[in-house]
């Protein structure tokens, strides 16, 4: 008798290690493989900035995980060859580069951190790339707002200049520093923002909104804490103001 339940209290607590372990383990994300990306000038170059891993049959791609470094991987083990590349910039490819699992979950931590300064090509057009951070919002409500921020690689002396422009207005408008502000609407809809370049047009970039209705938000009633007021204040009066749209576009510049 004490036997038996000696061996049912040892497999219970081995049944609860399992358990813990298997909670620890549940889900993956996070890199596997990090490269720090600087520029010609040695400042941080990873956003605008594409890695590409492969290990045998498995590949993998992400972008910037800062502004100093890219990663890939979703934390899987591996020898990894690495691809870099940045519009206007000699590719870079880096050989094995180790991720090895954690003893727990055999989960990658990235240790074999790289360090590479991107050479620009010879033909290098004036302006490389322009980045729209972030590039989706969701959920603007009517009359808030939403910050977007360009960055332009360039070269010294050009222009980092862009024209910021809203597909629909009547959606969404988009200031000279690109400041979107939600219109009011009687049905959630998406609208696109645009930065494109000054000095050479051909390069732009885009980020996307989508622009909640009033009946799909909270009631007004129901909103609490700071800036309840205003919302509910706006809340209350665009359906008001939601009559008929007509479709505009806007284009205006922002310095830099």
């Amino acid at each position: 008798m004490v036997k038996n339940y000696v061996l049912l209290l040892v497999g219970l607590l081995g049944l609860a290690a399992c358990r813990g372990r298997e909670q620890e383990c549940i889900g993956t994300g996070g890199p596997s493989v990090l490269v720090e990306v600087r520029g010609p000038d040695g400042s941080p170059a990873a956003i605008g900035t594409k890695v590409v891993i492969r290990d045998g049959t498995f590949v993998d791609s992400g972008g910037a995980w800062d502004e100093l470094r890219v990663g890939a991987g979703e934390r899987r083990p591996g020898r990894y060859q690495v691809e870099v590349s940045k519009p206007g910039y000699e590719r870079v490819v880096l050989r094995d580069v180790m991720a090895p699992g954690d003893t727990v979950c055999n989960y990658a931590e990235p240790t074999d951190i790289r360090a590479i300064s991107l050479k620009l090509l010879p033909d290098a057009p004036p302006v490389l790339s322009i980045v729209v951070l972030p590039d989706v919002v969701v959920g603007l409500g009517p009359g808030n707002t939403t910050q977007f921020r360009v960055v332009v690689d360039a070269a010294p002396g050009v222009s980092r200049a862009v024209r910021w422009s809203s597909s629909d207005t009547t959606i969404a408008t988009v200031s000279p520093s690109g400041l979107v502000t939600a219109g009011c609407l009687p049905a959630s809809r998406d609208v696109v923002i645009t930065a494109v370049s000054v000095a050479d047009p051909q390069i732009r970039a885009e980020g996307s909104v989508w622009v909640e209705s009033p009946t799909s938000l909270p009631p007004p009633e129901s909103l609490i804490g700071p800036g309840a007021e205003e919302a509910r204040a706006r809340q209350r009066e665009c359906p008001r103001a939601c009559s008929a749209p007509t479709h505009r576009h806007n284009k205006i510049k922002s310095g830099a």
